[in-house]
């Protein structure tokens, strides 16, 4: 013990009054940084406490195909939802939805399955239950909203798979970065009724490793891949 803290003891001072100014330093450090883990992990379990489990998607009406026209069909946005998550666990550390959209499918040949796909999301329309979060997504290091507003998909049906499902090739653009990419659509009558005279269900479900545009932050956190997922109807336009 020092010369300086024995008289200050001895004056009547305290044992955190009289400890030496970087021993004080040192203790508001560990707090700081203990407060700030906290709360950290607070807002990670309440965005995780929060998430919906993903739904997989359903199985397609083999037959439907057949009877489905040869025309373009419009994304319906009142009845479709494009949803993303991202994060290491199930659940996801980063999940929500845009809330605005565009898209067509132009269905060239139903029976032999061309068909050509476009689509746009409003990346600055992205909604999520956590501010934190979605102040990430839309900053340096993921979607830079402010700089590049649009995400864009345009691919081709190559043809339907035996399950009923069709992959869609085709490239994506983010933050002005292209890259190939494959889009699975499911087509379905279910909870459409009037399907498929007027309109048609779908699925679609696109994995993209998000570092090939250029989001790289928290990689370690948040992981590489993330899911978009897009349900809803296509109406005859």
């Amino acid at each position: 013990m020092g010369d300086q803290r024995r008289r200050c003891l001895a004056e009547g001072g305290n044992r955190l009054r009289c400890a030496p100014a970087r021993s004080v330093r040192a203790r508001r450090l560990r707090r700081v940084k203990s407060l700030g883990a906290a709360l950290l992990s607070l807002s990670l379990v309440a965005a995780c406490a929060s998430l919906p489990e993903v739904t997989p998607a359903g199985e397609l009406d083999l037959t439907l195909r057949e009877v489905v026209a040869s025309r373009a069909y419009a994304i319906n946005p009142e009845t479709t939802e494009v949803s993303f998550v991202a994060g290491p666990s199930p659940a996801g550390l980063v999940h929500g939805r845009f809330a605005a959209f565009d898209g067509e499918l132009t269905v060239n040949d139903a029976l032999t399955g061309d068909a050509v796909l476009g689509t746009v999301l409003d990346v600055k329309s992205a909604e999520m239950q956590n501010e934190i979060f979605r102040d990430l997504l839309l900053g340096p290091g993921w979607f830079e909203a402010d700089v590049w507003p649009q995400a864009r998909f345009e691919g081709r049906l190559a043809g339907w798979a035996e399950d009923g499902s069709g992959i869609v090739k085709g490239t994506m653009t983010i933050r002005n970065i292209a890259r190939e990419q494959a889009f699975r659509l499911i087509l379905t009558c279910e909870r459409v009724e009037t399907c498929p005279e007027r309109a048609v269900g779908f699925e679609g479900h696109m994995v993209l490793d998000r570092t090939e545009f250029g989001m790289t932050r928290m990689p370690g956190l948040i992981g590489r891949d993330v899911q978009i997922t897009v349900t809803g109807q296509l109406i005859m336009e």
